[in-house]
């Protein structure tokens, strides 16, 4: 989905949506957000890591992940997310912003 706002444009990606159970063809949430210098996941729902390739998504250049609550399929991927930085080459690495 393209969205145009102020002259902004950006894209969104739903990785998953519907769901606090994963099951066949559904995942919790997530979505991907990407502008021209600006890649970012609203909530990373468990299993959003491991879906990213399958929407050719770099999880390298993402620079910030939003979390809008604390319910685990909302959450749970962080942990994965930290377990890839710390077992990733440096120079792969990029300062991301986690907001909350």
């Amino acid at each position: 989905m393209n969205i145009e706002k102020s002259g902004l444009k950006f894209e969104a990606i739903i990785i998953g949506a519907g769901t606090a159970i994963p099951v066949r063809n559904h995942s919790p949430a997530s979505i991907y957000l990407k502008s021209k210098n600006f890649n970012a996941l609203l909530d990373v729902g468990p299993g959003t890591f491991s879906k990213l390739p399958l929407y050719t998504i770099d999880l390298f250049k993402l620079n910030s992940i939003f979390i809008s609550h604390l319910h685990p399929d909302h959450v749970l991927d962080l942990a994965t997310y930290f377990l890839i930085q710390v077992n990733t080459n440096d120079k792969k690495k990029i300062p991301i912003n986690i907001f909350g």
